[in-house]
């Protein structure tokens, strides 16, 4: 909650300036189709509001409600076995390589940490029992599991099947 509370004081202090239009969101998810993980690019229903001030473009998008954060570290080179994702999550890489792999399709998605290490996981066991491979590259990754307050996926319309590619992602 401490970071929606942060999202929101940042509003307030460059809500004296000028807003223009909102823009829309898109991000990677893990999703699941006919009870089997599946790769989409998602265009998240709530707007991304752009902020233009002295010092330049300030954007912000919410997430919605989200519950408990934890911190992970993985070693290079590491295979996990499949596995659904343990809650509705908002996963963000901080550092390293990550390839997200599916047992049942030829899919895969690759994320760096940093700008472009954000994705979102929804393929729990109740919609997705076989779920997903998680594997690092050739460094140590680092990242942060939030998971989404009781479970809710949020609002999105997918773009397209597969992972967002670089076009998609407006950020």
């Amino acid at each position: 909650m401490q970071f929606v509370h942060l999202i929101t004081a940042l509003q307030v202090v460059v809500g004296a300036f000028a807003t223009v239009p909102s823009s829309s969101f898109n991000v990677t998810a893990i999703a699941a189709v006919n009870g089997a993980s599946r790769l989409q690019c998602w265009q998240l229903s709530s707007p991304l509001v752009v902020t233009s001030t002295s010092m330049g473009i300030v954007e912000v998008q919410q997430f919605g409600n989200l519950a408990n954060a934890s911190w992970s570290r993985y070693p290079a080179n590491f295979v996990t076995s499949v596995h659904p994702a343990p809650y509705v999550q908002w996963v963000v890489f901080l550092s390293g390589e990550t390839i997200i792999r599916l047992p049942s399709s030829s899919d895969e998605a690759f994320f760096f940490g940093g700008k472009y290490g954000l994705m979102l996981a929804t393929d729990t066991a109740d919609v997705s029992p076989e779920g997903h491979f998680t594997d690092t590259g050739n460094g140590e990754v680092t990242g942060l599991e939030i998971p989404t307050a009781d479970g809710l996926v949020p609002g999105h319309h997918v773009l397209h099947g597969g992972p967002c590619v670089k076009n998609d992602l407006n950020y």
